[in-house]
């Protein structure tokens, strides 16, 4: 890794942020199975960086969702799930969608997010994503992803006052995530709008959860095989963060020797929990609970 960051010294001359596209592909396998397993494995494998080091984690970037690092089965397993379509299908290795489309269902978005925001590293979002865009297969190979941001619900989305037959892109104007339906003017009064109110709680949280980005993470074992749970640890504190990739609710009971204060505090989660009882927590399908496990009275990040 020292070729990409080099070291403290010559920093300058390095990259001081790589994306992580190992974790990327164990991500959409973990979400396509609904087994997080290879999600598992990728954190367990991940490279150490150097001090000054950080991944980039992200669910889309601005080209295909490159599949190229899994076996063909963990490839076909993926594309069955995401873009069983060859249309929607790149370079037979990627998936040229985006994740409201690929995923489908809101709560299971919201979850594939929030466990990308909980990976080691700094999380990359995508323009549109945030309120859900889709994308245009009639578009040749990547640019079917890089549509005109959807601002409103007015002529070219709110993007440009050019002729619309001047755009460098069309809009995508037909079907469900037509510019007339997805938009941010429309979400942002909306209380239980699809996900820009989400992502700015989410990213209020997250930086209030500094373990997420310079702490140690480590895999936390459980009974359900859909459940990921992993913690953060750094001098400033430790969070523990759980997620349901399958749509069935299950109990999950986080181990004995788990350290925490008197009381575990909840800080994020797809719903109200009435209960946060290490021993036996509720999780739903398609469920998500960040829980701060302790918050050390030096709240000074290494």
């Amino acid at each position: 890794m020292r070729l990409f960051f080099g070291d403290a010294d010559g920093a300058a001359n390095r990259l001081q942020i790589l994306f992580a596209f190992r974790l990327n592909e164990a991500l959409m396998l973990g979400l396509a199975r609904q087994d997080p397993a290879p999600v598992v494995e990728a954190l367990q494998t991940l490279p150490a960086l150097p001090r000054h080091g950080q991944w980039a984690t992200f669910l889309r970037n601005h080209d295909e969702v490159d599949l190229s690092g899994l076996s063909i089965a963990e490839r076909d397993a993926v594309f069955a799930a995401f873009g069983p379509e060859r249309r929607q299908q790149l370079y037979r290795r990627g998936v040229r969608r985006r994740p409201a489309s690929m995923l489908g269902d809101e709560r299971r978005l919201r979850m594939a997010y929030s466990l990308q925001f909980t990976m080691p590293g700094t999380p990359v979002l995508r323009y549109g994503d945030e309120i859900g865009m889709g994308e245009d297969l009639s578009l040749p190979e990547r640019d079917a992803i890089r549509t005109p941001m959807q601002w409103s619900a007015t002529a070219n989305a709110g993007f440009s006052n050019a002729d619309p037959d001047a755009l460098i892109r069309p809009l995508v104007a037909d079907g469900q995530y037509a510019y007339e339906r997805v938009n941010v003017t429309d979400q942002r009064p909306d209380p239980d709008s699809l996900l820009l109110l989400w992502f700015e709680r989410v990213l209020h949280t997250l930086r209030e959860c500094a373990e997420i980005g310079v702490g140690d993470h480590e895999v936390v074992p459980v009974g359900p095989a859909s459940v990921l749970a992993h913690r953060a640890q750094a001098p400033g504190g430790s969070i523990v963060f759980l997620h349901n990739l399958a749509d069935e609710p299950v109990r999950v009971c986080l181990p004995p020797e788990l350290d925490h204060d008197d009381h575990p505090v909840e800080v994020f989660s797809d719903r109200e929990y009435q209960c946060c009882d290490l021993r036996d927590l509720e999780l739903d399908g398609y469920g998500y609970r960040w829980i701060r496990l302790r918050r050390s009275h030096d709240r000074g990040m290494r």
